[in-house]
């Protein structure tokens, strides 16, 4: 009799490798140097082209940078500071967001040069250039190309000062040292993980290539953002990410040169981005917000964003992805899975272990996949108690070469009887599990934060942003979690209930910053974006305003209270009232006479 597990993960590997041979730019996986990857490729690239063109907006944009043109042809500004903002790939929702910073940038003094990969780098997160020559390149680099010539800004490719060149073939195949200035090899970790979908790259056959590879885009870029700097000498560096191998290579080689590099990353919540000053944006960076708001009681107005906010996230229109979940029932749950009578449902709820906004997230466990497994074994020796493991849908989305079942499966034989599985193709609504629950067991997923919220125990296994603030039971060691389920922390008390919420609305509220000027679609495209310079301008768009003076000067990424009052509206209505749709609104920070946070 066929194995069910094995027929899903052939039927998953056969999807991959589809998606692969249809992806315009050709993702990790398609290193294949056969003659049948190369003639698809070479087929498919006038399509691949005119698709990336309308995928990001292209039109769009270059009417939005000729408008800005126009404005600042009849102005008087004189430029302050100089900026370099990245686009090193051809992602269309953050070229979006990178374009239409840069042009609200111009029309604020700041002189603004753009930087894109341009080719050359042997590896990087769209593809794996040495070993799929020409793609992804002739894509990618055809498309952040066209981007910056559309933006009217001063243009500069990292592929013009690669020592090695435009070609990824023509790279080293070892990396040389920076010390003590940089370690290139420290820095092709966080890309490695994210390309091989894997934070277990001891035991991936393709980690040492892979590993090598980015080591060299990391020296690669350390060196051309030299050149670049000489030219440009800008005062900050504004990128995505920051985590990615050939961007810690041109921060390290900015703040050698005392240059700030600000990040930037996509929030958790919809319609916003989270920054960091000087860290990693998707590291989510709290305690300084969290020692300034943690004893401030929320007003009902910020108490009725949150609750909103989360019914939006419930119903499946409040994050930033969206995974189409069932409108379900906690009282079904028990039924569903054949939880006998008396029994507590422990529910343990996963993350994808590659996503660079864990990587700092040290766990008292090797990996998620070692909690995941301890927490099983213990399991079983604890009475009248059912596990639920609940796979992150994302594992079906953005795929993961560690998929928590199958995984589970190969390490533990003899599965406990207690033990139940929802796999990540599953519809069954996330909170509708938190609810039926009286634990949740977390790694390091922000689910966990929502959990505590609804007054359910949190036992987490990491340093994630929100343990350690007074309303989750943290792990000090792995040998702790089977006196803890035996114990069965209770139910939060109202204290902590209202501790979590104050934490919750500073993570979505302060720390995330609302970006009205573009839609961001549920498959990651630019939707809406603006076409004209008059929805930029200062005094329009309060949180534009925030963004553009705290990268110019240098000001902490914590929303004040004036911004934090503005409204949470719910999904659906966003659009309906953004800064595109009512172009004066007026600027909290302005009018009440406050001033962004240093």
């Amino acid at each position: 009799m066929p194995n069910p597990n094995l027929t899903i993960q052939h039927a998953r590997a056969f999807a991959t490798r589809l998606r692969q041979l249809l992806s315009p730019t050709g993702i990790l996986g398609s290193r294949n140097t056969g003659w049948f990857d190369r003639l698809a490729a070479r087929i498919g690239l006038l399509a691949d082209r005119l698709f990336l063109r309308r995928v990001a907006a292209l039109h769009k944009l270059s009417k939005l940078a000729k408008s800005v043109e126009g404005t600042l042809a009849r102005g008087h500004l004189k430029p302050r500071p100089r900026i370099v903002v990245c686009a090193l790939r051809g992602w269309a929702d953050h070229n979006a967001y990178e374009f239409v910073i840069a042009q609200a940038l111009r029309l604020r003094g700041a002189d603004v040069t753009l930087v894109t990969c341009g080719g050359g780098l042997p590896a990087c997160e769209v593809g794996w250039p040495r070993q799929a020559y020409p793609r992804p390149c002739d894509r990618c680099a055809w498309m952040t190309n066209n981007l910056a010539e559309a933006s009217g800004l001063q243009h500069e490719r990292l592929a013009t000062y690669l020592p090695w060149g435009d070609n990824p073939r023509d790279a080293p195949t070892e990396a040389p040292s920076h010390e003590p200035e940089f370690d290139p090899s420290a820095a092709a970790v966080s890309s490695s993980i994210w390309q091989l979908k894997s934070a277990s790259l001891e035991n991936h056959k393709l980690s040492r290539t892979v590993l090598v590879d980015n080591a060299v885009a990391a020296s690669g870029a350390y060196e051309a953002a030299q050149a670049i700097f000489d030219r440009c000498q800008p005062e900050a560096l504004f990128m995505v990410n920051g985590m990615f191998a050939a961007d810690r290579g041109m921060r390290a080689a900015a703040i050698a040169r005392g240059i700030r590099v600000p990040t930037y990353e996509i929030a958790p919540r919809n319609g916003a981005l989270v920054f960091s000053q000087g860290g990693f944006a998707p590291q989510f960076q709290m305690d300084r917000v969290w020692a300034a708001t943690r004893d401030k009681a929320l007003s009902p107005d910020q108490s009725q964003a949150l609750d909103t906010m989360m019914l939006d996230r419930r119903g499946g229109r409040g994050a930033h992805e969206s995974y189409g979940f069932s409108a379900e029932d906690p009282a079904n749950i028990r039924s569903a899975f054949e939880v006998p009578e008396g029994d507590r449902i422990v529910s343990l709820l996963t993350n994808i272990p590659w996503d660079t906004a864990f990587a700092g997230a040290e766990s008292v466990y090797s990996s998620m996949i070692n909690f995941v497994e301890d927490a099983v074994r213990k399991i079983r020796d604890v009475p009248q108690t059912t596990l639920i493991i609940r796979s992150h849908p994302a594992e079906t989305k953005w795929g993961t070469d560690e998929s928590v079942e199958p995984a589970l499966r190969d390490l533990i034989a003899d599965m406990p009887a207690n033990v139940r599985f929802v796999g990540p193709e599953d519809k069954l609504n996330t909170y509708g599990l938190i609810d039926a629950s009286n634990l949740i067991l977390s790694h390091a997923t922000t689910a966990g934060l929502e959990a505590a919220l609804r007054g359910r125990p949190v036992i987490v296994a990491s340093n994630v942003h929100y343990s350690r603030r007074g309303f989750t039971v943290d792990l000090d060691s792995a040998g702790q979690l089977g006196d803890v389920l035996q114990s069965f922390p209770p139910a939060l008390s109202d204290e902590q209930i209202a501790l979590a919420r104050r934490y919750a609305f500073a993570f979505f509220f302060r720390l995330m910053v609302s970006f009205p000027q573009i839609e961001r679609l549920p498959h990651g495209a630019p939707g809406r974006v603006p076409v004209s310079a008059e929805s930029l301008k200062p005094g329009v768009d309060h949180f534009l305003d925030f963004i553009c003076d705290a990268i110019m000067t240098g000001g902490e990424f914590e929303l004040p209270d004036p911004l934090t009052r503005a409204p949470y509206l719910p999904t659906r209505h966003r659009s309906d009232a953004s800064a595109l749709d009512h172009p004066r609104q007026p600027n909290r920070l302005r009018d009440e006479g406050a001033t962004p946070a240093r």
